[in-house]
């Protein structure tokens, strides 16, 4: 179940990373979305449930050490959202959604690269 859990956000992120690069503003509505306390709380939960399933798959990938690095990484994003704050949550998605077409695409880029990772790892 894990390693389906991670192929789900792999899929996520590389379509969210091809959608970045095609349309740069359409990515930033979407970011520009998540300004809500609520949010930020889905957004840390989020994290913290892809923080376990990549430590859970771990194991079974190409990659295990990467995967439980990565695992960490989110864990520690899962906790440090809540940290930040609400106010300082929209100020952060008011910063992103101001960056240029070509900082969205370099980014979008990194994480369809990044989607692209994961599923590659998975298929052990």
């Amino acid at each position: 179940m894990s390693t389906v859990l991670v192929a789900v956000v792999a899929l996520f992120a590389a379509a969210m990373g091809v959608w970045g690069c095609v349309s740069p503003a359409g990515l930033i509505g979407f970011v520009s979305r998540w300004r809500s306390p609520s949010r930020l709380w889905a957004a840390a939960a989020a994290r913290l449930v892809f923080a376990a399933a990549l430590w859970l798959a771990a194991p079974e990938s190409r990659h295990p050490a990467v995967l439980r690095a990565l695992a960490l990484v989110a864990l520690l994003a899962a906790v440090t959202i809540p940290l930040v704050g609400p106010a300082r949550w929209e100020v952060f998605i008011d910063w992103w959604t101001r960056r240029s077409g070509a900082w969205i695409r370099g980014w979008a880029l990194a994480a369809l690269a990044f989607g692209v990772y994961l599923l590659w790892t998975l298929d052990a």
